[in-house]
């Protein structure tokens, strides 16, 4: 039988961070809070992400990576009842499972905003302006 490779860290922490943002919104958790969720140390954290804006910004790429291929032309071609009932599903299973960007809650668009937020300061000229 294969031995099966350790994850690595970081994608630990996006698990973790992904499983506590989903039940507890990203506003009330904090890195501190995924560390100790993971049992390792705020700076074994620290050494992946420099803050939890970094955290929400690659979970955000990460469900962008997954739903934009669900929008690719089709070739052209009229979707079937079939096609659209498969689209929906997958649609809405990376909604779920992505949950804390999509929610109506308050936590959610707190989330979406450290998202938007994060993508400006990403830009080569520094934080854009809104």
């Amino acid at each position: 039988m294969a031995e099966k490779r350790p994850r690595r860290t970081r994608e630990r922490i996006l698990e973790t961070g992904l499983a506590l943002f989903n039940r507890d919104g990203a506003p009330q958790v904090t890195t501190a809070d995924i560390a100790d969720e993971m049992n390792i140390s705020p700076g074994n954290l620290y050494y992946h992400f420099d803050n939890k804006d970094e955290i929400v910004f690659e979970l955000y790429a990460r469900y962008e990576e997954g739903v934009l291929p669900l929008y690719a032309d089709r070739a052209g071609r009229p979707l079937d009842v079939d096609d659209l009932w498969l689209w929906l599903h997958l649609l809405f299973e990376r909604m779920w499972n992505y949950r804390f960007l999509v929610s109506r809650s308050r936590s959610a668009h707190l989330a979406r905003r450290e998202a938007r937020r994060a993508l400006r300061c990403a830009h080569p000229e520094g934080c854009a302006p809104p």
